[in-house]
């Protein structure tokens, strides 16, 4: 019997050796792969860092403009002894000034969260929730006499003015008192409309939108809270900067357009006497003052015949002139001639803080055309890098020469390069030749 050949068992056959080349691939391999997740990791934090920063700035702007707003109503609060504060639809106090905390006898601090009616004689709260319910049916303005009571002390009436703010909510009502005392007390005929009219230009200078990018619409704006602030006004006009070379000008009607020019042409007037002085200017016949005979002889067509020149002041500076006109003749009193000064100062403050954003808005501007050229020039800087070798201060030494050569901005080199544009008409000198 044939015998069967034994089969051998199956050895297990050694891994090949790892060389050292192979190995260190291995290595080289994971060590990109946590390269790259790294890079991956390191691009979603900066994406993270720029929103985080752009929030930031936003929170920053948001924060700042509320400041500049705070510090802006402190200045007219300074130079107007008003009350200034802000309620809710409902006459719920959210923000006050120090003069408001003064009159109600109230710490500032206590005074937010306080009904406003609590401070209002009970036989006068009517009139108060009348002029609630109207700003709550949308009416852009509110004005009623209110006898104050304060937590201590002796009541007093103020000429109360509310007019609802533009800060998209639409339920913020920002409040003017102008004491009694502030005006010298009732008119001669009892009539307080006219008082009121006074609260409610300073209510309404207090709300002008001076963030406004158009300062031309601006300053028509004042010159109308101006002509209706001056009981007897027909027209008023706001000249800025120097009458004999006026930076802007803006009037609410075309006869105190005229005069303006006839002043600015003639080199006489009020206007400029004012402006001058840095005192009140006023004439009662303009036709017939021997103060300026030029512009007399020739302003008879205007129509005017009562001016009163206000000088715009901030401290030591005078900003401009307000001018208010009439055709009666000896159409302003003392008492005109007071409420004029009155709301001179306060527009001040607001041609102040006008200026003030109009610094800020062009310092940013620059600032952003700053840094985009700087960007510009970096990239200018990296493909000529790209394309001669060398350093980056190499590379920004060429273009400064190149620059130079061609009598061209670096910064618009730099744009040329970037876009392409620069190889057509300085080609031999990228190719490096």
């Amino acid at each position: 019997m044939a015998r069967t050949p034994a089969v051998p068992e199956a050895r297990s056959q050694p891994a090949p050796p790892v060389l050292p080349t192979q190995q260190a691939g291995s290595v080289f391999a994971d060590v990109l792969a946590a390269l790259g997740e790294l890079d991956v990791a390191q691009e979603e934090l900066r994406v993270a860092d720029e929103a985080l920063k752009e929030y930031e700035d936003q929170l920053a702007a948001v924060v700042e403009r509320h400041q500049e707003e705070q510090r802006w109503r402190e200045r007219v609060s300074s130079l107007v002894p008003v009350c200034q504060f802000v309620t809710d639809l409902r006459g719920t106090v959210q923000e006050a000034d120090g003069a408001t905390a003064r009159m109600l006898a109230t710490p500032v601090e206590r005074l937010s969260g306080k009904p406003l009616a609590v401070f209002v004689a009970a036989d006068r709260r009517g009139p108060l929730r009348a002029a609630l319910s109207s700003l709550s049916s949308g009416q852009a303005e509110a004005r009623v006499v209110l006898p104050v009571q304060p937590r201590a002390g002796e009541s007093t009436v103020v000429d109360a003015v509310g007019v609802l703010e533009g800060t998209g909510s639409g339920d913020r009502v920002r409040w003017v008192w102008l004491p009694a005392a502030l005006r010298g007390g009732p008119t001669a005929d009892g009539d307080d409309d006219r008082d009121l009219a006074v609260a409610a230009a300073v209510a309404r200078l207090c709300v002008v939108p001076v963030g406004e990018e158009d300062r031309q619409a601006v300053l028509a704006q004042l010159s109308g809270i101006v002509r209706d602030a001056v009981g007897a006004a027909d027209s008023a006009s706001i000249t800025v900067g120097s009458p004999a070379d006026p930076q802007q000008l803006a009037s609410d009607s075309r006869s105190a357009q005229e005069l303006d020019g006839l002043t600015y042409r003639i080199g006489e007037g009020p206007c400029l006497a004012a402006y001058e002085s840095g005192q009140t200017v006023a004439t009662g016949d303009l036709l017939a003052d021997d103060r300026f005979p030029r512009l007399a002889a020739a302003a008879g067509g205007t129509g005017v015949r009562s001016v009163l020149s206000l000088p715009v002041v901030a401290g030591e500076a005078t900003l401009g002139v307000l001018n208010v006109y009439a055709a009666q003749v000896d159409a302003f009193g003392e008492r005109d001639r007071r409420v004029g000064e009155l709301v001179a100062s306060v527009v001040a403050a607001v041609l102040e803080q006008v200026s003030q954003r109009q610094s800020l808005r062009s310092l940013t501007e620059h600032l952003r055309q700053a840094l985009t050229s700087r960007a510009v020039i970096e990239q200018a800087k990296g493909i000529v890098m790209a394309h001669h070798g060398g350093t980056a201060d190499e590379a920004f030494a060429r273009l400064v020469a190149l620059s130079n050569t061609h009598n061209v901005k670096l910064r618009d080199l730099a744009g040329l390069i970037v876009e392409g544009g620069a190889r057509q008409g300085l080609g031999p000198w990228m190719s490096g030749s």
